[in-house]
């Protein structure tokens, strides 16, 4: 059951919800140290932002043109264009109610079927994705409000969405897809001294910065389409979870002989 819970370090902020399955599925990876307090945990949240890095700059360059994988900034718009420019506002509500319902899924997927097999189902939806494209699912400018590019704008935010949720539940990780509520944590750990956490947020931020550098290549000078970049990035984002996921066995066969 997800709980709240105290602050106790990185990936801990007061009033937080946990969870107990995605706290103790990779409890021995996730406990494993490199520097004072830290550990692997940051390596895994800069691997999953390097992702959201990447599906968002796929989105933003070639298929919705919009933002896919946080909604930051964009709740504005819905207020803002719902007069203006209503084709627009609805664009951004449905990727706003995409994010949220991969959240709800997050929420009940975790302690049902665990965690390695609800991150597979994030690379899994990934790869959807890239087949809704194959389908139609995509806009040919920033002025197409087609059917297609409704369709991933719901859909997409969902995957990343589950993502962000699922890292949310996970102790000392946090969010690993949008960057409002670490950048304040940011300033508050620099504020209170504590600069593991500082350094936490800082890396996974740069994991982000870095996806989004690497897909900005390969869509914007390559010229990979981004049917073939989301497909990439599924792939990719399905090894490094098989990897932890193997990690995490290897520690806890380790911990046991």
């Amino acid at each position: 059951m997800a709980k709240p819970v105290g602050p106790s370090g990185p990936g801990f902020v007061s009033g937080r919800l946990t969870s107990e399955t995605a706290a103790s599925d990779w409890k021995h990876l996730l406990d494993m140290s490199f520097y004072k307090r830290l550990g692997v945990n940051t390596l895994v949240a800069i691997v999953f932002s390097f992702w959201a890095g990447a599906v968002n700059t796929v989105a933003t360059l070639s298929i919705l043109f919009e933002r896919a994988s946080h909604v930051s900034g964009r709740v504005n718009d819905i207020g803002m264009n719902l007069v203006l420019d209503p084709i627009d506002a609805l664009l951004v509500f449905l990727i706003w109610v995409g994010f949220c319902f991969g959240g709800y899924l997050a929420g009940k997927m975790v302690d049902r079927i665990g965690y390695t097999k609800s991150l597979i189902m994030v690379a899994l939806g990934i790869a959807i994705g890239g087949l809704l494209v194959r389908a139609g699912g995509y806009a040919v400018d920033g002025d197409d409000y087609g059917v297609g590019r409704m369709l991933f704008a719901f859909y997409m935010p969902i995957t990343m969405g589950i993502q962000n949720g699922i890292t949310t539940l996970t102790p000392h990780i946090g969010r690993t897809t949008h960057w409002t509520g670490d950048s304040t944590d940011l300033g508050l750990a620099f504020a209170r001294g504590d600069s593991p956490y500082a350094i936490h947020n800082v890396l996974k931020i740069f994991g982000f910065i870095a996806g989004a550098a690497v897909f900005g290549y390969i869509v914007g000078m390559i010229e990979i389409p981004g049917e073939n970049s989301i497909y990439m990035i599924a792939i990719g984002f399905l090894v490094t979870t098989i990897i932890f996921h193997l990690m995490n066995q290897y520690r806890a066969k380790s911990a046991k002989s």
